[in-house]
């Protein structure tokens, strides 16, 4: 791996109206239903609201990241966008590869049972999200490389079940 330092880009945070951001038309990812009930949880939720922002070139007047976040925000409503100006060529290599890049990290499942468990997730106690993390704990050995499976882990996330639609989640 290389120690030199890539060259800075100056990127800046402002505040634009959702509507006014323009999507990109080679954005590859599609959001499931799922995926984006979690999120419009998290996006409501007193306590997290805005906990990132979305990504745009201004050279080429383009969103990069976030297009589901614009999607659930009303069009005249000020979100933090992060600006920076690159080609169209780096544009696409941003877009081809920062979630890939992201979804690349492997979850440590007793921390993730732990930070489960801390947690209260009744916002978000019925969507796909905590299928999801349950998924990532009950992981097995064979998925994880290079780490050692600890079959007590999805044991210690304490689960309880809606009574409205049974769907079990971590208490």
């Amino acid at each position: 791996m290389s120690k030199q330092k890539p060259r800075e880009r100056p990127l800046r945070l402002e505040w634009i109206k959702a509507g006014s951001l323009s999507d990109n038309p080679a954005n590859w990812r599609y959001h499931p239903p799922g995926q984006l009930k979690a999120l419009e949880a998290m996006l409501m939720d007193d306590q997290v609201g805005w906990a990132g922002a979305l990504l745009y070139n201004e050279r080429t007047k383009r969103l990069i990241d976030g297009h589901a976040r614009k999607q659930l925000t009303d069009p005249d409503e000020p979100v933090p966008v992060l600006i920076g100006s690159w080609n169209e060529e780096a544009e696409r290599k941003i877009l081809l590869s920062l979630d890939p890049i992201a979804a690349m990290a492997e979850a440590n499942q007793e921390c993730l049972a732990d930070l489960m468990n801390s947690v209260d997730l009744d916002v978000i106690a019925c969507g796909s999200l905590l299928d999801h993390l349950q998924e990532l704990i009950e992981t097995n050995s064979d998925e994880v490389v290079g780490r050692e499976y600890d079959e007590t882990v999805a044991d210690k996330v304490t689960l309880l079940e809606c009574p409205n639609c049974g769907h079990k989640f971590p208490k």
